[in-house]
């Protein structure tokens, strides 16, 4: 059906007006192609004649399999796909995907930043906030350039046409248990990925260690055995901000694919000495100066991991880090447990500050079971969301009054931000603003 998709008359139904829903409208607009929007935020009906009126349908990633309006569509059996396949239809170079529970973002700007220093011609589309199909009518779209995609799990179990040269899969460990209902499920949607790669084979799929160790009792899963398994015990700068714990199994892919493709490896250390990360991954922000009341001065360093939205970022991060810390915590749940949460805030926090929906179920299970007495201090200060502002400023404030000695304190949630914020974004930029108050 995508053959006929300049022929006359031919029409596409939009399922949502998000990001990408907005990015496949205005491609088409630019391509004289008609459209009709559908978005659950309207009052649009879509009904059995809306998918009549349609000869392709691109859905968002929000709108799952089992979705009823997709469900309607399959029925009526119209072809629906996704916008990575809609632009992988047209996109003209190489493909790079990227997936895993944490360090998708980071790995695709890397990649792309490296690729750049070494002269050839890269976009980073996808998950990371810009849509592929905005790309593919550009200068970028030649046979010589390089699409670093990253794919979220809900991107990848809608996949039917795109083919990646490459797959990069980070890692893997619970996350979106809201979504997927299960563990199995979740990976299989990540696996899509591999199931599309041109290749299956050590020089074009490389996985990190845990992706390896979930499939490996898994017949099902099992051309993942001859995938490149990535350790995090490569060699990375040691001035790079990819050389702490966090980051380097994210350095460890590129490394691998970047040999696999026989690039300079100068170029990849040296890229990765000037690489700075992505906003709001773990990274220290600032260090200010407080007198206590007797006169002794100290350093109090603040740190933003805003981006840290389940549990294995969680538990990395703070794994970094030798010290007892100040710690912020808390939003919105994705179907997570909290005992384990509360058993690493035992080990890791001095002082506990919590917010946000996770946040006052995590308090309420400290004070029943008698562990707030674990911590130098631990306080809820809210959940609402027309508060977010005044919230993270008391949180920021009173962190600071409490510090003592050469203390750290992070933001590092643990969960989503979208009770109480637009995005992990706007929440680490809050923080940062109160903490530049403070610094100024």
């Amino acid at each position: 059906m995508l053959d006929k998709i300049f022929s006359k008359n031919f029409r596409i139904g939009i399922l949502g007006y998000g990001v990408s829903g907005r990015a496949v409208a205005e491609w088409c607009a630019g391509r004289g192609i008609a459209h009709n929007i559908f978005s659950e935020n309207s009052e649009a009906v879509f009904g059995d004649a809306s998918v009549d009126s349609c000869d392709l349908v691109v859905r968002s990633p929000s709108f799952l399999n089992d979705h009823p309006w997709v469900a309607r569509v399959c029925r009526k059996g119209v072809e629906c796909v996704g916008e990575l396949d809609l632009a992988a239809r047209f996109w003209r170079g190489k493909i790079v995907a990227v997936t895993g529970t944490d360090g998708k973002t980071t790995t695709v700007e890397f990649l792309k930043y490296s690729l750049g220093n070494g002269g050839h011609r890269a976009v980073a589309v996808g998950n990371i906030g810009l849509p592929f199909i905005s790309v593919v009518d550009g200068d970028a779209n030649a046979p010589d350039s390089w699409a670093i995609v990253e794919v979220s799990s809900f991107q990848a179990q809608q996949l039917r046409i795109m083919r990646p040269d490459y797959v990069l899969w980070t890692n893997f460990a619970p996350d979106h248990m809201d979504s997927h209902y299960s563990l199995s499920a979740y990976f299989g949607s990540k696996y899509r990925l591999v199931e599309r790669a041109k290749v299956c084979d050590g020089e074009h799929v490389f996985i990190g260690e845990s992706v390896k160790a979930y499939a490996q009792n898994s017949p099902e899963f099992s051309p993942l055995n001859g995938a490149t398994v990535c350790q995090k015990t490569c060699y990375v700068p040691l001035n790079s901000c990819l050389s702490i714990a966090v980051q380097r199994e994210n350095f460890a892919l590129v490394e691998k694919f970047w040999r696999a493709c026989n690039l300079s490896l100068d170029i990849l250390n040296s890229s990765a000495e000037t690489f700075k990360l992505p906003k709001h991954r773990l990274q220290k922000i600032c260090s200010v100066e407080k007198i206590s009341p007797g006169g002794e001065k100290f350093i109090t360093e603040f740190w933003n991991d805003s981006k840290a939205t389940n549990f294995h970022s969680f538990k990395a991060a703070l794994d970094s880090f030798n010290q007892r810390l100040i710690l912020m915590v808390g939003g919105k749940s994705k179907g997570e447990e909290v005992g384990p949460y509360i058993k690493i805030l035992s080990e890791k926090a001095k002082t506990l500050l919590l917010l946000g929906e996770m946040g006052k179920i995590i308090f309420i299970a400290l004070y029943k079971n008698n562990l707030m007495k674990t911590f130098e201090h631990c306080e809820f200060f809210g959940d609402l969301q027309v508060d977010s502002p005044n919230i993270m400023r008391n949180m920021v404030r009173y962190a600071f009054s409490i510090a003592n000695g050469s203390d750290i304190i992070l933001l590092c949630p643990g969960f989503s931000s979208l009770d109480m914020f637009s995005g992990y974004d706007q929440r680490g930029c809050l923080y940062e603003k109160y903490v530049g108050e403070l610094a100024g």
